[in-house]
């Protein structure tokens, strides 16, 4: 039986991911995989032999063809290396969407803001029951105030600077 430690293991990852998702509906993004499957040739160029783009929710349920076409690759040039490369990218603008990169540093902004306002909430509807909680005086409250604000800051940053790349496109 597991116990009472184990049983929250992953929820707040499971939240945070599920705040990830809303922030991506929410921007728009439709994350892409651009998969490509090259060769290394013996002078040191590299020839692509395949590439499939296909949304990022299904690339892993169809791994098997791509692995399939990567070893039907690796059977007909034995000698030279043949290798497969993912990229991330956002369907509707092109951006990168790889980690860290612009766009990822976007939605993980809106997801931080959107953690830290529930976090609020549920801290607002918990302290509700007792009889010395005054919103205006309490640290906490505070302290989750600041955070939402410096998130929503960086989130601005992180916005302006996405909108610029897509101006300079």
């Amino acid at each position: 039986m597991a116990s009472k430690q184990e049983i929250g293991i992953g929820a707040e990852a499971k939240e945070y991911n599920d705040l990830r998702d809303k922030a991506e509906k929410d921007l728009g993004i439709e994350p892409y995989c651009a998969i490509c499957i090259e060769r290394t040739l013996p002078n040191g160029e590299r020839e692509i032999l395949y590439r499939y783009d296909m949304p990022r929710k299904i690339m892993w349920d169809y791994r098997w063809v791509y692995e399939w076409r990567k070893a039907r690759f690796v059977c007909k040039y034995p000698k030279d290396n043949v290798s497969m490369f993912f990229s991330f990218y956002d369907k509707g603008t092109g951006l990168e969407y790889e980690y860290n990169s612009l766009r990822s540093r976007q939605v993980a902004a809106k997801a931080l803001i959107s953690k830290y306002k529930n976090r609020r909430e549920a801290y607002i509807e918990h302290a509700k029951n007792s009889l010395f909680f005054d919103a205006d005086s309490d640290d906490t409250l505070h302290a989750l105030d600041e955070k939402i604000s410096a998130a929503e800051c960086r989130y601005a940053e992180i916005t302006n600077q996405v909108e610029e790349l897509l101006k300079a496109k």
